[in-house]
C-alpha cells in the first residue's frame, strides 16, 4: 500500500527566490501539481543522449561504469563543444559565460 507524502504542499526556498530575482533570472518552477512542466524538455534531452551516446554503440556496454564514464563525457561535451541551433550554434557554455559577462555577474568556476 503506498501512503500519501509527509508533506502534501510543495514550497521554493525564499533565499533562492530571492537570488533569482537578485540576478535577474525567471525560474522554471511551475504550478503546485504539475509534473509536466520540464517534462518536454527533459524528454528531448533523453533522446538526445540515448541517439547520441547510447545507441551508436553497436557492440554494448561493458558494464555500468563503462556507461558511467561515457555519459560524463557525454554531458562535458553537450555542454561545452556541441553546437545547438536554438543557441545560435553556440554551446551552453558560451551562452553562460555571455549572461554573466553581460551582467557584470561573478565568473562561476566550474
Amino acid at each position: 500500500m503506498l501512503r500519501p507524502p509527509l508533506e502534501i504542499t510543495q514550497y521554493t526556498s525564499l533565499a533562492f527566490t530571492e537570488k533569482l530575482l537578485e540576478l535577474g533570472l525567471a525560474g522554471s518552477i511551475g504550478r503546485l501539481g504539475t509534473a509536466y512542466d520540464n517534462a518536454l524538455i527533459e524528454k528531448s534531452t533523453i533522446s538526445l543522449y540515448k541517439t547520441e551516446l547510447v545507441h551508436r554503440r553497436a557492440y554494448g556496454w561493458d558494464g555500468r561504469e563503462d556507461l558511467e564514464l561515457a555519459t560524463t563525457r557525454w554531458v562535458a561535451w553537450f555542454n561545452r563543444q556541441r553546437l545547438h541551433e536554438h543557441l545560435g550554434y553556440s554551446t551552453p557554455i558560451e551562452i553562460e559565460a555571455r549572461y554573466v559577462h553581460e551582467r557584470g555577474l561573478p565568473r562561476q568556476v566550474a
